[in-house]
């Protein structure tokens, strides 16, 4: 599936609006049902290092009435397999644990909010790919790709420390991966505005409905932090609905003609994009007490 929180996510997003379309539909293939949901992270950390994981995830009313017609007659569509969940607990770190899932519906759709637990933060990771979260997904295995994840380092006291390692520029879509490599010892083909116009259309169909927010939470009250995104006790690390950076011309194409963003660039982007919130620093640090 598609990777979705990491800036250079969205830089893969804009930059397949210059690609061909029948390259571009390789990708779209895989973001589509993806692209049909809401979803918020939050790990919540205490002074001693331990706390929690909540993973909220919404899908489209639309996309639930499609699960409903795919499934067996007679049979309620499974929105989710408590199962698969208790099984994604060890992808998260050593230490964690399952506690809760429960059901939420909303105006936009139907799905859920599983609670994991850890003891020691320093030992956690948080993927960055939705689509490892959507029914059906694999749990994630083993250490690869440890770029594509945010990371944890705490030194307890008074005040404490939390430093969030955020992967600025190590996320990637994996689909947009995909799409690279098809296209690696290919001749490059020089796009019409007609083909250019119906690319961002497709690319706006599949993330219509797309909205992704991921924060850290410390229990205590900040002392001082490095963060862009502070509100209270919580620092936002991303923050988007799709549609809105797609809607920006301006944005698109300043993300899309430009591989090596600066900061000053990227402050720039989100001034662009109403809603927009994105954390620009690798390391974030947290002092709170």
């Amino acid at each position: 599936m598609n990777d979705c929180f990491g800036w250079g996510a969205v830089a893969s997003m804009a930059k397949a609006c210059g690609r061909t379309l029948g390259v571009l539909l390789l990708g779209i293939a895989t973001l589509a049902i993806a692209g049909c949901m809401e979803i918020e992270t939050v790990v919540r950390v205490k002074p001693d290092g331990s706390g929690t994981i909540t993973e909220r995830l919404v899908m489209s009313n639309e996309i639930v009435d499609m699960m409903k017609e795919m499934a067996p007659e007679g049979q309620p569509a499974e929105l989710y397999n408590e199962q698969e969940l208790r099984d994604a607990a060890p992808g998260y770190g050593e230490g964690v644990t399952f506690v809760s899932v429960k059901d939420v519906e909303t105006e936009f759709g139907k799905g859920h909010e599983t609670s994991y637990a850890f003891t020691d933060v320093n030992k956690i990771r948080v993927g960055q790919d939705p689509g490892e979260k959507m029914p059906g997904a694999e749990p994630v295995e083993g250490e690869d790709d440890a770029g594509d994840f945010t990371t944890f380092t705490m030194q307890p006291g008074s005040p404490g420390e939390l430093v969030i390692h955020w992967p600025v520029d190590e996320a990637k879509s994996k689909s947009m991966e995909t799409a690279e490599t098809a296209t690696t010892n290919e001749t490059p083909v020089e796009q019409s505005a007609e083909e250019q116009e119906a690319a961002m259309e497709m690319m706006k169909m599949a993330f219509k409905d797309m909205r992704m927010s991921m924060h850290v939470e410390v229990a205590g009250s900040v002392v001082d932090s490095n963060a862009t995104h502070l509100n209270g006790s919580r620092v936002t690390l991303v923050e988007i609905a799709f549609a809105d950076f797609l809607d920006s011309e301006k944005a698109m194409t300043a993300m899309a003609s430009n591989s090596d963003q600066t900061v000053a660039d990227m402050k720039e982007m989100m001034a662009l994009v109403p809603g927009l919130k994105m954390e620009i620093e690798p390391e974030v640090t947290v002092r709170f007490e």
